[in-house]
């Protein structure tokens, strides 16, 4: 029997690992730490063009906010100069409605045809402000709540032919006002609450706009 002489070899070798052939470097002549670079590369790419797209919506965005920040400033500055408090803006960056405490002074406020609402609650009204009014064709809404609007000052919305509610509750209208109130061609509905117009009074406007949707606690 032949015997076998152990001490020329090194171990190691008898422990040697052979080539893995599910590994792809045996494939393609790839090593692993290839393939990590080439794909921190490619999401390193990924990453870059996805920061610059965001930084370059949000200058747009920045930009575009500026611009609508300043002309609304400019358009605020413009109304209060008349008079106004506050300017509500709608989604379009138009003017959808104005406060005011103080009369309109100027019939410049014409120049704002997309106004549709204007308020006078607790305001100091004139026939000078509702005549400046006359100008803005898309006007729907007037509230006159607790105002010291009279009687006489109603009859000058008859020439307003947009206009759909108007708020008078809590003032000192009578039953003088009621014939201007069914003047109003376009009237759609009224609040009285709270005001000195009698249920005579009622009657007569229902009798008179019968279509006229009227919010009242009568004496």
């Amino acid at each position: 029997m032949r015997r076998i002489d152990w001490s020329g070899k090194r171990w190691e070798s008898l422990f040697e690992l052979s080539p893995n052939p599910f590994h792809p470097s045996q494939y393609c002549g790839v090593g692993l730490e290839d393939v990590r670079q080439d794909n921190q590369m490619q999401f390193s790419l990924s990453r870059l063009f996805g920061v610059v797209t965001i930084s370059a919506l949000m200058i747009v965005l920045l930009m575009y906010l500026t611009t609508n920040y300043r002309e609304r400033l400019r358009v605020r500055a413009q109304l209060m100069s008349m008079g106004a408090y506050f300017v509500a803006f709608g989604a379009d960056n138009l003017v959808d409605s104005v406060s005011f405490h103080d009369p309109i002074k100027s019939p410049e406020i014409a120049r704002f045809q997309s106004i549709i609402a204007l308020d006078f609650k607790e305001a100091h009204v004139t026939p000078e402000s509702l005549e400046n009014i006359y100008g803005l064709e898309n006007l729907r809404m007037i509230v006159f709540n607790l105002s010291d609007v009279r009687d006489e000052d109603i009859a000058k919305l008859k020439n307003i032919n947009s206009l759909r509610t108007l708020w008078l509750s809590h003032t000192s209208l009578s039953d003088s006002c009621v014939d201007a109130i069914a003047d109003i061609p376009g009237l759609e509905s009224v609040d009285l609450i709270s005001t000195q117009i009698t249920q005579k009074g009622i009657d007569r406007l229902k009798a008179a706009k019968p279509l006229l949707n009227v919010k009242s606690i009568a004496k």
